[in-house]
């Protein structure tokens, strides 16, 4: 990870899921938030399984960041997409707070796990070690290693 864009969705994500653990922390605890949970159960599942992603994302593994966009596509999509069909369906809508939080926060999810997504698949530095110009002359280089006579001492001794 060695632009800037990736370090700030990773650590946005990383915010996003904290949030999202205090979310279902107050819910299981019966605090009102304000921000509804569609399913407990499918919460605490997405909550385990996005830990690991970010964890890989991390490591750079394109896999994981399709497994973080899908698994959050399905959960928070079918909760927009609940939310378009009864804005669809009545032509007078009587939304509180509670409603349009629920929607800022399912496109939030939404948007940043496809950012995710698309820096692992489009980001030019895939790798997490892909050297540094600066030093790869003298480090990769075999023209300034150490050349050894017969007179070496070729014993390697561990210091403490």
């Amino acid at each position: 990870m060695k632009s800037l864009y990736s370090w700030l969705l990773t650590f946005f994500a990383i915010m996003f899921w904290m949030f999202r653990v205090g979310v279902a922390v107050f819910d299981s605890v019966g605090v009102q938030t304000g921000i509804p949970i569609p399913n407990g159960l499918f919460e605490v599942i997405l909550l385990f399984t996005t830990l690991a992603c970010i964890v890989l994302i991390i490591k750079r593994i394109p896999f994981f960041g399709l497994v973080y966009f899908l698994s959050y596509a399905i959960y928070f999509g079918m909760d927009l997409f609940k939310y378009i069909m009864e804005f669809m369906k009545t032509e007078e809508i009587v939304w509180g707070v509670e409603e349009y939080t629920a929607i800022f926060v399912s496109l939030i999810a939404i948007l940043l796990s496809f950012g995710v997504l698309a820096d692992l698949v489009f980001n030019r530095h895939r790798g997490n070690n892909l050297g540094d110009k600066k030093t790869d002359w003298f480090f990769k280089g075999t023209q300034y290693d150490r050349t050894f006579d017969e007179r070496a001492d070729r014993n390697e001794y561990k210091t403490k």
